[in-house]
């Protein structure tokens, strides 16, 4: 994982970080497959699909919640970070049903939170906020791209950006 820390706010610029995070929690998913309401009229069918595909968008189609560990190494200091998030994603439904998933609307309101740690102590607060985009290569491998933005509190705020890009294993 790489990314960018913006400490003091975006007065001092941006430090390239190594890092990486690992994540644990469990999926719901629902039906992939797109329901008919067996309408006649054609108008009234092209709208209602398009409020369904919004509202499915927004809401999202695969629940759960993950317990996920950060960790970044910051000149010669290790922070690590651990936190809950509740998961909301949409995966496209395709024929290939989940292979393609993306951030939901929801995801973008509910961020992870949690607790930093450095030097072996805790030393403040953390939320964060994902948009994931993935690619299953096969049923159980991927690729993932998440662009993240949040605040730390510690002994000041502080705003962070990251784009990170990793391997999905499920």
């Amino acid at each position: 994982m790489a990314g960018a820390w913006v400490p003091d706010g975006l007065q001092n610029g941006a430090v390239f970080l190594f890092g990486g995070s690992l994540r644990f929690g469990f999926r719901y998913q629902d039906d992939l497959k797109s329901r008919s309401s067996g309408s006649g009229d054609a108008v009234g069918s092209c709208i209602t699909g398009i409020f369904s595909a919004l509202w499915n968008y927004l809401r999202g189609n695969q629940y759960g919640a993950d317990l996920r560990l950060h960790w970044y190494r910051e000149g010669d200091r290790n922070r690590f970070l651990i936190g809950l998030q509740p998961l909301s994603r949409y995966a496209i439904p395709f024929e290939d049903a989940g292979r393609f998933r993306i951030f939901s609307g929801l995801s973008l309101v509910v961020p992870e939170a949690g607790l930093v740690m450095k030097d072996e102590s805790h030393s403040g607060w953390y939320i964060r906020w994902v948009a994931p985009l993935s690619i299953l290569l096969t049923r159980h491998f991927g690729l993932e791209l998440r662009l993240t933005t949040g605040i730390v509190w510690e002994d000041q705020s502080r705003v962070f950006f990251a784009a990170n890009l990793g391997i999905v294993v499920r």
